[in-house]
């Protein structure tokens, strides 16, 4: 079967079609921007116009706001050790490799303090979500040399991904990837682990992992005030997932894109890497829980398709479904072999399973087999303009061989730049690439916060699911921690 062919939208069956806000395929899309602190933005007036249309949305806020509940100072990377010390487990770190971060190997165990040490002193590497212990991909000296690199266009390894979503409530079972916090693609979207389900069971032995990821886990000792549950009132309604710190550093020195050409001159591979210095990406992908993004300290670019564009961005699995709420479903074939068919709101399908279900990841090789939903586009091939010319005939040409569906609508995308301070809620589904830049004046060093949400499949503010589990479990965890 052709790409083509495999690409094609499936029957609808029990799944609705996605019905909510689409980017327009013929005209240019943009991103529309709201402050925080205008009377008019409560938490019912952002449901109805946001949540529930599912639209994206850049979200600002005047100095001093007492509408937004956290000082972003507090993280940032000369403050985060006063905030939230250097005890704990050591903490799983992703260095640079094909030209981004979250290919799945090449990963450290630092403390926080070596961490913030290292990235001051020029190394770049990058703080994402937390794999579980057992992940065979974790480097435990700094000693463990990467694998040769696939030289194959679909070699998909660039999911460093801040803001790989996943069907759970609790903590990741990562064996999977992420980059760009949103994404920040880190690289493991969809493995997760219902530990709250577990609880729920009477096994309360991980609790200190639920939502808050390491190194925030620490802020579960009676300092919650430094970063609620919640960051705004506007997304009350949702139920939280999960809440991660993205830090990192960028190389200043070269651009990171690579390009391979075959004996006859045209273009045989294209790496991770951008064509800018001191950029990073996360590579394309989409995360099954909706996403509050809060930038600390750097620049980064998201480059966004709403979810019915899936069947155009060659997505390593194949598409089963897409929810309304934008969650995307995947057929269990060769290419997802472990994964769990889900719900509208990211709950396991079948009713045998556990609520979140546990979505795997397959490892080949050693090496962690990129989730369903990271797209194999090299993330060159979205930022053509950026190219001098012969790279970009190059690069236009290769992805005409390579991504013909993709090609008439690689224009449409939303490009969205957030600086210091600023938000954006994405809702689960929207596919996005994230350039992060790096400041001179700051080493070069970017940090972000995200919250990862349950996808809401209810119709109201006041009824935002349909299945109560949701909000019973974050109600039990309130009880617990607040």
């Amino acid at each position: 079967m052709n790409w083509e062919q495999m690409s094609q939208p499936a029957k609808k069956s029990k799944a609705e079609g996605y019905q909510g806000f689409k980017l327009s395929k013929s005209s240019k899309n943009e991103i529309e921007t709201i402050n925080l602190d205008e009377p008019i933005v409560t938490k019912e007036w952002f449901f109805q116009n946001y949540i529930k249309p599912r639209k994206p949305v850049l979200i600002k806020y005047n100095a001093n706001s007492e509408k937004f509940r956290l000082k972003t100072e507090n993280f940032r990377p000369d403050t985060l050790i006063k905030t939230l010390g250097d005890e704990g487990d050591l903490l799983q770190v992703e260095e640079l490799s094909k030209g981004g971060f979250g290919s799945g190997h090449d990963r450290l165990k630092l403390s926080l303090g070596d961490f913030l040490e290292r990235i001051k002193n020029g190394e770049s590497l990058y703080l994402t979500t937390q794999y579980e212990e057992n992940d065979p991909k974790i480097a435990e000296n700094n000693t463990e040399e990467g694998e040769e690199e696939d030289d194959d266009h679909d070699d998909n390894d660039d999911d460093e991904g801040e803001g790989h979503g996943f069907a759970g409530f609790g903590k990741i079972d990562e064996n999977a990837s992420d980059v760009d916090e949103f994404g920040d693609v880190d690289d493991f979207e969809d493995d997760y682990k219902d530990e709250f389900a577990d609880e729920l069971l009477g096994d309360d032995s991980n609790d200190i992992n639920i939502i808050y990821q390491p190194p925030l886990t620490n802020l579960l000792d009676d300092k919650l005030e430094s970063l609620p549950p919640h960051a705004t009132e506007i997304t009350e309604s949702l139920v939280p997932q999960q809440i991660n710190l993205w830090c990192g550093r960028t190389p200043a020195e070269t651009p990171q894109l690579e390009i391979g050409l075959n004996d006859a001159g045209s273009v045989k591979n294209v790496n991770n890497g951008l064509s800018q210095a001191n950029a990073t990406s996360t590579g394309l992908h989409h995360d099954h829980a909706d996403n509050l993004y809060i930038l600390v300290q750097g620049k980064k670019r998201f480059t966004l398709f709403s979810p019915d564009f899936a069947y155009y961005l060659y997505t390593t699995g194949d598409v089963r479904d897409i929810y309304h709420t934008g969650v995307i479903d995947y057929v269990v074939n060769e290419k997802a072999k472990s994964w769990i068919n889900v719900r509208a709101d990211g709950g396991c399908l079948d009713s045998k399973c556990e609520i979140g279900g546990d979505q795997k990841t397959e490892q080949s090789n050693g090496e962690r087999q990129a989730p369903p939903s990271f797209c194999r586009i090299p993330p060159s091939l979205l930022h053509l303009n950026e190219l001098d010319e012969p790279k970009r005939v190059a690069l236009e040409k290769y992805a005409l061989e390579c991504f013909p569906l993709f090609v008439p609508y690689k224009d449409q995308s939303i490009q969205v730049t957030l600086e210091d301070g600023d938000l954006l809620y994405l809702p689960a589904g929207w596919f996005h690439e994230v350039t992060s830049y790096g400041d001179k004046t700051n080493d070069n060093i970017h940090v972000a916060l995200n919250y990862w949400f349950v996808p809401p499949d209810g119709e109201s503010v006041n009824s935002p699911y349909t299945d109560p589990i949701w909000e019973e479990d974050f109600r039990k965890w309130k009880d617990l921690y607040l």
